[in-house]
């Protein structure tokens, strides 16, 4: 059941941090509904397991903790850090496995455009005086 590649489940990620969004401005129910259903059903049609499930949501739980309580001047910091850690990674997975199928590489890109993106927004959307 399950794969070591999804580990762990983005999938399970990704509703976690939708449904504790919900639970925290929309409804507790529908949220914890939500996260739940989907644990359940990813894991009873067997595209995830249970310890795929549970990494998903304590690292959704981390992020969204960090998110909530972490001030707002360190969102240009974290991009900085990724695409720091991004380019390092990419560059040291490359050099150690070089017959490997590098796909994954236009997804980091694809990563890089939407994190400008959303920095582009972040000043676009905060004024400079704020981060003084």
């Amino acid at each position: 059941i399950g794969s070591v590649w999804g580990m762990p489940s983005a999938d399970m990620m990704v509703t976690t941090i939708v449904g504790l969004f919900f639970i925290q401005y929309v409804s507790k129910l529908l949220g914890l509904t939500l996260v739940v259903l989907v644990a359940f059903s990813r894991v009873v049609l067997g595209f995830d397991s249970i310890g795929q499930i549970f990494a998903a949501f304590i690292i959704a739980l981390v992020l969204h903790i960090y998110h909530i309580g972490s001030p707002i001047f360190m969102r240009p910091i974290d991009f900085l850090g990724n695409i720091i850690g991004g380019t390092c990674t990419f560059i040291l997975v490359k050099r150690d496995w070089m017959d490997t199928d590098f796909s994954f590489a236009v997804l980091f890109l694809n990563g890089i455009a939407w994190m400008t993106f959303a920095l582009a927004v972040f000043f676009l959307y905060y004024d400079w005086n704020m981060l003084k």
